[in-house]
């Protein structure tokens, strides 16, 4: 893979991919063709479907770290090998969603009367009643006031 790994360092050099972007892709198409014992230019898409395969059945990887590696080859075989498959049929894994976390009413409630202070309840129920997620909320600035002279 000598010839091969080269051509891709030089890709992934000229796309302006970052250092780490770049360990990532090569250490990704190693273990890919360790897997197979043969150069990449010799291997078919059932070969890549394969691989896919054992990536989320034998090893149990992330969805995270599947889609790094689904990148990697992509980049392998579309830039660096120039191969006029349909690129398209090498899927990435669906990330799943995760559901926001939604407070019933009593603990709404709950959550009113154990704060005491009117600004801090006043605050709870605007968020609530908005529907804004605390992620995206302003963040609090803190004001520090000061009496006019005389009062």
């Amino acid at each position: 893979m000598g010839i091969i790994k080269e051509k891709m360092i030089q890709d992934l050099e000229i796309r302006g991919l970052s250092k780490r972007t770049q360990e990532s892709y090569l250490g990704c198409i190693k273990q890919f063709v360790k897997f197979f014992m043969k150069s990449p230019d010799r291997l078919t898409p059932d070969d890549i479907h394969t691989y896919q395969l054992h990536l989320k059945r034998v090893r149990k990887i992330s969805v995270n770290y599947f889609n790094i590696q689904v990148a990697a080859i992509k980049f392998l075989y579309r830039v660096t090998l120039k191969r006029d498959w349909n690129i398209e049929l090498i899927p990435y894994h669906k990330r799943s969603k995760r559901l926001p976390i939604v407070l019933s009413q009593e603990e709404v409630v709950r959550l009113y009367k154990a704060v005491s202070y009117i600004k801090h309840k006043a605050m709870i129920l605007t968020l609530y009643s908005t529907g804004i997620r605390a992620s995206k909320r302003p963040p609090a600035k803190q004001v520090v006031v000061s009496k006019p002279k005389g009062f």
